[in-house]
């Protein structure tokens, strides 16, 4: 036995966005707790990206391990590259260190359409 399915009107208008600039600023939001040993790799791979109009910012969570450090050293070398730490006594969650990014961006927060790991793809862009 099979189901109806009620038909619904699809609204078919298109929905006017504001039109970007010729080289938008793409913002990469990088959580970060205890994993200095990996923020070397996902930094490079950031900063290997043919499109260079970006800025990343690592936001740490409390980390007890040199995360800071780390992400500070290349801070210092990469003017694109901010580190924003976390002002709580304790880890919170990924969820709450990424919610710490779009208020340190360069750009209007309000331009930030989502958040979530980039695709790996072979040739390693985004």
């Amino acid at each position: 036995m099979t189901l109806p399915i009620p038909q619904r009107s699809l609204s078919t208008t298109p929905i006017a966005l504001p039109p970007l600039s010729v080289r938008p600023l793409v913002s990469v939001l990088l959580p970060n707790y205890n994993y200095a040993r990996f923020l070397p790799h996902a930094i490079e791979s950031v900063q290997a990206q043919s499109y260079d109009n970006w800025e990343l910012l690592v936001c740490d969570d409390g980390s007890t391990d040199n995360s800071c450090e780390v992400a500070e050293r290349y801070s210092r070398l990469d003017r694109r590259i901010t580190v924003l730490r976390q002002t709580v006594e304790r880890h919170c969650s990924v969820v709450a260190t990424a919610q710490c990014g779009p208020s340190g961006a360069r750009h209007d927060p309000g331009g930030f359409r989502g958040r979530g790991p980039a695709p790996h793809s072979p040739d390693g862009q985004f």
